[in-house]
């Protein structure tokens, strides 16, 4: 028997600013039917903050921080058992900034009410004629 999971999670503050954690998590398993592996799992915390009346943002991002993911496992060979240790250099740091060019959302929606109104009119205007 076993079992993984995922998490992620998202929190937003006052004044655009936001923070996000995440990770995930497999039980010990049995790995391609000849090694057993060992329970392993990762995460990763960010921030961010919305620019220039939300045109803009910028986040930065840690994965693994703590440099916790690698794996352990064994296999029980005709000749013996071979215990398997494995360590790679997973922590990332990783800076995002996005602008967003063209209309707002808010502006979009203010179109799109303001052309259905529009439309409303001209038929409601057709119909007293």
């Amino acid at each position: 028997t076993a079992f993984n999971g995922n998490f992620s999670s998202q929190f937003n503050f006052n004044k655009g600013w936001s923070a996000e954690a995440g990770g995930w998590y497999n039980s010990k398993n049995l790995e391609s039917s000849a090694i057993l592996s060992y329970p392993m799992g990762m995460f990763s915390i960010g921030a961010g903050k919305k620019l220039w009346k939300d045109k803009g943002s910028i986040r930065v991002n840690l994965r693994d921080p703590f440099y916790l993911l690698s794996f352990k496992g064994e296999t029980d060979l005709s000749k013996g058992i071979a215990k398997i240790y494995s360590r790679w250099d997973n922590r990332r740091g990783i800076i995002t900034f996005t602008y967003r060019f063209g209309k707002t959302a808010e502006q979009q929606q203010r179109h799109r009410n303001s052309a259905a109104n529009e439309e409303k009119n001209r038929v409601s205007t057709g119909n007293n004629q």
